[in-house]
Order: structure tokens, then C-alpha cells, then sequence
């Protein structure tokens, strides 16, 4: 439990951010797969590009679904 919050309440929270960190890894998931093609088809190593690349969009793919998730929550 929440501290201060009723059970129905924590519930809900723990189901924003499950339903939040599945969709923000499914994202970050395509993400890398398509810029790993990406760059390995236009020649460039994709580890010194997807790397930086996709921990920084991964941060704000996270932040946006956690708000979009607590948000539809309505917590």
C-alpha cells in the first residue's frame, strides 16, 4: 500500500505504472530494432550510434508514459 492511501487507490497506482512501463518498453523495443537496421544499413556501427540514441529517447518515452498512464488512471 500507498502510505495515506486507501487499497483501491495504491491498486490503481501500481496499475498505471505496470501499464505505463509496458508500453514505454514496447516502444523503446522498435526503436532500437529499427535503428539498429537503420544505421548498420547505412554503414555506421550501431553501437556508437542506437546506444546513446535509444537511452535517451528510452528516458522520455519512460517520463510520457508514466503521465499518459496516471493521467488515464485518473489518479
Amino acid at each position: 500500500l500507498v502510505a495515506g492511501m486507501g487499497i483501491y487507490r495504491s491498486a490503481m497506482i501500481m496499475i498505471g505504472f505496470f501499464i505505463a512501463s509496458m508500453v514505454a518498453i514496447a516502444v523503446t523495443m522498435m526503436l532500437t530494432v529499427i535503428l539498429a537496421f537503420l544505421s548498420f544499413a547505412r554503414g555506421v556501427d550501431p553501437d556508437n550510434i542506437v546506444i546513446p540514441i535509444v537511452t535517451s529517447a528510452g528516458d522520455m518515452v519512460g517520463v510520457t508514459c508514466l503521465i499518459i498512464a496516471i493521467k488515464i488512471v485518473g489518479v
